[in-house]
């Protein structure tokens, strides 16, 4: 019954190349994703649960993380952009990461957002590390995009996708700089419910 439950995260993954493809051709973008940790275990119900958040994030990764083959040569990148998605056991729990080598998220440019919107205060703004800035993202309607591309924006529905990791007990992490890129961390538990175990009795 136990095994029966547990799929691999591959499922999910396979689907990623043709959409980043199509995503990629319909923005005259090249990019190539990578996948590791196909045979990484889950529960079929986590499987089913992530696996529209993880489209959103590779949408955006594309949409708006890759740049166009020009504005890359003109920062010194190859043409074509790279996306990593990965899924590993570690510590108990199970850990994705989409990591892509874009343009990177400007937090001074969503700390100006959220100061335009009443969200913030300037003086707020301003004793804010680069990190919280980043973490913007996850306020509702945020984005320093006056255009969004097919797919939504990187800052658009963060907030919805944090909510829904949550109420699975996970975790959603941002590390972007700018002219770098972004990376994307989640973490999920591993449900008791699936941990191996041997039951051992003695006498009664």
């Amino acid at each position: 019954m136990v095994l029966t439950r547990m799929q691999p995260i591959g499922n999910v993954f396979n689907k990623f190349p043709r959409i980043v493809q199509e995503l990629a051709g319909n923005s005259q973008k090249k990019v190539m994703l990578v996948n590791n940790g196909n045979d990484v275990e889950l529960d079929k119900t986590l499987i089913e649960t992530i696996s529209d958040p993880l489209l959103h994030l590779i949408r955006n990764a594309v949409n708006h993380g890759i740049e166009l083959p020009s504005e890359r040569r003109k920062a010194g990148k190859n043409d074509g952009g790279r996306i990593v998605l990965s899924a590993c056991h570690e510590a108990g729990q199970v850990s994705i990461e989409i990591k892509d080598d874009g343009k990177g998220i400007d937090g001074n440019s969503l700390a100006m957002q959220a100061v335009n919107k009443g969200l913030l205060t300037a003086d707020q703004a301003q004793l804010m590390s680069a990190k919280e800035k980043v973490d913007l993202i996850f306020l509702e309607g945020l984005s320093v995009y006056t255009e969004l591309a097919d797919g939504s924006g990187r800052y658009i529905g963060m907030d919805v996708i944090k909510a829904d990791l949550d109420k699975l007990g996970g975790n959603l992490n941002i590390l972007s700089e700018v002219g770098k890129g972004t990376t994307v961390s989640i973490s999920l538990p591993f449900p008791l419910a699936i941990i191996p175990c041997r039951i051992i009795q003695a006498g009664e």
